[in-house]
């Protein structure tokens, strides 16, 4: 204890200088551990966004734009693409699982987002494992609401609204027809999806005047187990035709895709709707009749059943679409973030280091007029190892002090900066726990700090007793 009441007596004679040293160090460490969370957050977060889908089907253009669109709510939307997609995907051997979304509209700047329940669970699970309160939605214009939604008391359940068209309220000065109604809260996902608001696909079509029905990836499995012909229940062709013989041999790769069938009257009542996607007819978004999906996420067999799929996808002329990996997509995306980090990171070590230095420069400024009193020390008994122990302390204690309040720092750093993420790209950053690397950084920080005090302990450690006294 004797030791230490000389490290802060001998601090508290420098109170200026050692409190300038403890704030450099401090900010140092602040921007560090800030950093250090926030990139671990995002790395953590985009996986988790993931939800562990393989690939992500859109409009063609930016696969960036159409991942942080479709799967951060985040951007704005690429555009869409024919649902004909989405049911020849749900029939391929090659997908495990497909899950349409369809966006376009907005409720106070929340994304209403078109999707069915194989968003929120497996086959083999209950929907109301996602529930926190209230049911799912199974009638048009029935909607569930994400928890952050609730919890900042936007809505509630049994409130109704109208939605508006564009991904935010400048985008409109008008309310849709459709009246929605929330009838269940999401639980907390720590994502994105608890800044949504989710209906069936049915209701956003409908807002757009699209009447057609939609039915989940496994209903298509199951036609597919009894009967191939089953094929397009929305594009008002009859499904059960017993004359239909050519129809089965292109069914699977090209909807409705008969150019020679025997009965061409009924064909060409329908080929704008179903085959050739030309130009024009692809140009109109919302073309009565003609149901469209802005994303479709695919879980797939294997890497090379991914392979060939997309490939067919992007291949395909008549339904333009482009077919992205989402984890190379979201690693390009990280990359970019990580040079932003980098500069950062860059920025905090040197912060940390003129730190260091002036750490340096006052025990070598004190020690120039602390010798006398070294002196007496030495000659009142003090040890050399006792001297060189408290000017390395001292040294020691500044730097602890910076650490602890730029720890604190850093985590409050992130804890804002991680508010703003959630509400904006819903990436949830938990700046309240322990994240892995910040030991490694706390330690580095104060070894830095102990290598800056062992200079001008040497100098002190090699001090004659007898050299000083009578200068």
């Amino acid at each position: 204890m004797g030791i230490l009441r000389v490290v802060f007596s001998n601090l508290s004679n420098r109170k200026l200088s050692s409190i300038l040293t403890t704030i450099s160090v401090s900010v140092g460490v602040v921007l560090l551990i800030g950093i250090l969370i926030i990139s671990s957050a995002l790395q953590q977060g985009a996986v988790l966004q993931g939800g562990g889908y393989d690939i992500i089907v859109g409009a063609k253009g930016s696969s960036s734009q159409l991942v942080l669109s479709s799967i951060f709510h985040y951007d704005v939307p690429i555009g869409n693409i024919c649902y004909d997609v989405f049911e020849s995907l749900a029939r391929d051997e090659r997908v495990t699982k497909a899950v349409p979304l369809a966006l376009g509209d907005n409720y106070a700047n929340l994304r209403i987002i078109g999707t069915d329940e194989t968003y929120f669970i497996d086959i083999d699970e209950e929907i109301e494992i996602v529930l926190q309160a209230g049911s799912f939605y199974y009638e048009v214009g029935e909607v569930v609401i994400g928890a952050k939604v609730a919890e900042e008391g936007i809505l509630k359940m049994g409130d109704t609204f109208k939605g508006a068209h564009g991904i935010d309220g400048d985008d409109d000065d008008h309310d849709h027809e459709l009246i929605y109604k929330v009838v269940g809260i999401l639980k907390p996902q720590q994502s994105a999806d608890d800044h949504a608001i989710f209906t069936m696909i049915e209701s956003v079509w409908e807002e757009h005047h699209i009447h057609s029905t939609h039915k989940p990836y496994y209903h298509y499995r199951q036609d597919n187990d009894h009967d191939d012909e089953h094929h397009d229940e929305d594009e008002h062709h009859d499904e059960h035709h017993d004359e239909d013989e050519h129809h089965d041999e292109h069914h699977d790769e090209d909807e409705h895709h008969d150019e020679h069938h025997d009965e061409d009257e009924h064909h060409d009542e329908h080929h704008d709707e179903d085959e050739h996607h030309d130009g024009h007819q692809h140009d109109h978004d919302h073309d009565e009749n003609k149901p469209e999906l802005t994303a479709i996420l695919i879980r797939g067999k294997d890497i090379v059943a991914l392979s060939s799929l997309k490939r067919d996808i992007e291949g395909d002329l008549r339904h333009p679409a482009q077919a992205a990996f989402i984890v190379v997509v979201l690693r390009q995306l990280l990359n970019i973030l990580g040079d932003g980090t980098a500069v950062a990171k860059f920025l905090a070590y040197i912060s940390i280091t003129i730190a260091a230095i002036s750490i340096l420069i006052s025990l070598m400024s004190s020690m120039t007029e602390r010798r006398k009193d070294v002196a007496v020390m030495r000659m009142l008994g003090a040890s050399q190892t006792k001297i060189l122990s408290i000017v390395v302390l001292e040294a020691l204690v500044i730097t602890g002090i910076g650490v602890i309040i730029g720890t604190i720092g850093g985590h409050i750093l992130a804890h804002f900066i991680g508010n703003q993420l959630q509400e904006t790209a819903g990436l949830y950053v938990n700046a309240l726990q322990y994240w892995p690397g910040e030991f490694t950084t706390i330690v580095s920080v104060l070894l830095l700090g102990l290598l800056s005090g062992i200079i001008p302990a040497l100098s002190v450690y090699k001090t004659e007793a007898t050299k000083y006294m009578y200068n």
